[in-house]
């Protein structure tokens, strides 16, 4: 991930704040000291399989660590009630707007799908894109400031999905808060939602960096838009079923399984 992200900073060195700077000066000492915390550990637990995943890929035993995906926030009862049978089809992304998001990916794609006046694209949150990824904003590309919790469940009220390309993340919370508002979601693998968001029943997850296939997922959704209930209510079941505290539950009972010396899996989300 270091090497995916040190690439992106690269191209768009704008970006690179005093503290991104900071951090990129002490990412071999920070390292160093984690690795030998894990070194020192018996047990790992990764809050998703994609953050597992880096570990194994780095060496570490697949018995050493086990995924337990964070679990979702209250489902918003009545949620697919609220949402809009008219006007553009709205495709949210919410969270710090930053080339670590892919969201000049997500604006390439849009450019290149040029949907009209058929769709929005909601850009919601701290901007830290450079000026040159903002200019010419085709007008359906709509920039909003940060929102408190309140507002952003009222703009999930007024969306039909969220879009998230992110490049990495160990589980990007605002997927889950998308799914207990109901709301299907086009991401990536590296987000972290791993089988949470599962592809054709709530959402799609696509490549990162790949604009061709973000693209004709937002384009499949405006050529189908009597989907967007089915796909919403699904993420409300898979909501459901996998809650804050069926993460506990689970969390827990690893832990006691670990400590009694007991066979454990290394799955944690329900379908």
């Amino acid at each position: 991930m270091d090497k995916l992200l040190r690439e992106e900073y690269d191209a768009f060195p704008e970006t690179i704040t005093p503290y991104i700077r900071h951090l990129f000066q002490i990412n071999d000492r920070v390292n160093e000291r984690k690795n030998r915390q894990y070194a020192n550990a018996d047990l790992i637990i990764a809050n998703s399989m994609f953050s597992r995943q880096t570990f194994i890929d780095a060496g570490f035993s697949a018995k050493q660590v086990v995924g337990i995906p964070t679990g979702c926030p209250p489902v918003q009862h009545g949620a697919m009630a609220n949402r809009p049978q008219t006007g553009p089809m709205v495709f949210l992304c919410a969270g710090t707007q930053s080339i670590r998001k892919g969201i000049q990916y997500l604006l390439d794609a849009w450019r290149k799908l040029k949907p009209g006046i058929n769709a929005e694209l909601w850009l919601v949150g701290k901007m830290e894109l450079p000026e040159r990824l903002l200019e010419n904003l085709p007008e359906n590309v709509i920039v909003k400031p940060p929102v408190s919790k309140p507002e952003l469940g009222e703009l999930f009220r007024q969306s039909s999905y969220l879009v998230l390309p992110t490049l990495c993340e160990g589980l990007a919370h605002i997927i889950l808060e998308a799914m207990s508002a109901g709301r299907g979601v086009i991401t990536t693998e590296n987000s972290g939602c791993g089988d949470l968001v599962e592809d054709g029943v709530n959402g799609w997850k696509v490549p990162i960096r790949n604009v061709d296939a973000l693209a004709a997922k937002i384009n499949w959704c405006l050529e189908n838009p009597n989907a967007q209930s089915e796909i919403g209510r699904n993420s409300l079941k898979k909501a459901a079923a996998w809650q804050e505290e069926d993460f506990a539950d689970t969390h827990l009972a690893v832990i006691k399984k670990f400590l009694n010396y007991e066979p454990m899996t290394h799955t944690g989300s329900i379908n």
